[in-house]
């Protein structure tokens, strides 16, 4: 599961990253402006650090399978 903070904040309706723009004066009423680019290279960095602790997690809980059986069904996994 990849958490994202305040996500409605963070993409819009079709899945794109917001961008908040600065406004026509200059000013950015108190929030952090940034680049598009610099915004969606942020993101994508932190979506593929996820990607890569879950692949890490799949190879491990493969790897494991190997050696203990998660669907035997010797009484041990359950509880009473």
């Amino acid at each position: 599961m990849i958490h994202i903070p305040k996500a409605q904040d963070v993409f819009d309706k079709d899945g794109n990253i917001i961008v908040l723009e600065a406004n026509e004066d200059g000013g950015d009423d108190g929030n952090n402006v940034e680049s598009a680019a610099n915004a969606e290279n942020q993101w994508q960095k932190y979506c593929g650090r996820c990607f890569s602790q879950l692949e890490w997690w799949a190879d491990a809980a493969k790897r494991h399978k190997e050696f203990v059986d998660p669907f035997d069904d010797s009484g041990q996994r359950n509880a009473p």
